[in-house]
């Protein structure tokens, strides 16, 4: 898969600094932002994964590229040839996944960062509540080796990477520019593109709405019955429409499921070539 088809358009979109900003954006009917210029927005300045840097790191690891990597869902970094040349000459670093409890860690929230400077990445104002301005450092701080100091006591020069959807970057973005005034290696991240709802891109899954979302505890009748009826076809307004220029697969969310899942490139390139002419 050429991976050339992901690289970023020109879009004139003024400029966007927040993530409340950006989800304003995104929700709003009739004025609803293209899910690659909220990407482009969340993490500038940011380093796409092109097709040599897949092809270093599968000849790093000795292993054909993830799915993931080959077709473009993790889609830009924030220095990852540091944890490249790390893997390389054996040196240790570690994940900050965010899966699982983290309840024995201490959290250390970055020192020097200002109230101003969280305003200016998440879009906090001097009437929320502490709760909200105190939340982002407490988020971030996990990548620092200081917050695990039960597992990397000692260690601080380790760096972090950390695999995440691109709607995470802010909280990162604040850590990468605070971590040389408190003596630690700026983290590392490779981000991916959000997963859609049923609904489509431009939708949330949402735990009050069952039919946003298939479950692993989803009967195969409810599986089939939550694709059937609930899921955002890119069938065309009209058959005539439909004869004439087949489906839309770039907003087909069954076809954007099979993207994340089937692994097989080929049978993927034969149903997405029978949806388009149906």
């Amino acid at each position: 898969m050429n991976l050339d088809e992901t690289a970023p358009v020109e879009l004139s979109l003024g400029e966007i600094r927040t993530m409340g900003e950006l989800e304003t954006d995104k929700e709003t009917d009739g004025a609803v932002i293209e899910e690659a210029a909220v990407e482009e927005q969340l993490v500038t300045p940011w380093e796409r994964i092109d097709a040599a840097l897949v092809d270093s790191i599968a000849h790093l690891t000795s292993r054909p590229p993830h799915r993931f990597l080959r077709r473009g869902i993790f889609f830009a970094h924030r220095d990852l040839n540091n944890i490249l040349d790390l893997y390389e000459v054996g040196k240790r670093f570690y994940l900050y996944t965010g899966r699982g409890p983290s309840s024995g860690a201490a959290p250390r929230p970055p020192h020097p960062l200002h109230v101003h400077k969280s305003k200016g990445i998440f879009g906090t104002s001097l009437y929320d509540n502490n709760g909200k301005v105190g939340f982002p450092p407490k988020q971030a701080a996990p990548s620092f080796p200081s917050s695990f100091l039960h597992l990397f006591s000692g260690n601080d020069e380790l760096r972090c990477l950390i695999p995440c959807a691109i709607d995470q970057d802010p909280y990162f973005r604040m850590t990468h520019d605070v971590a040389p005034k408190i003596g630690f290696e700026k983290p590392s991240l490779i981000e991916s593109k959000n997963f859609p709802a049923l609904q489509g891109e431009n939708t949330k899954m949402s735990a009050s709405d069952p039919n946003s979302a298939i479950y692993v505890t989803d009967s195969s009748n409810q599986i089939k019955e939550k694709v059937n009826n609930f899921a955002f076809s890119g069938g065309r307004e009209s058959t005539a429409l439909e004869r004439e220029y087949g489906a839309n697969i770039d907003v087909d969310v069954p076809i954007k499921y099979l993207n994340f899942f089937l692994e097989d490139d080929d049978e993927l390139e034969h149903i997405k070539k029978v949806h388009f002419s149906c």
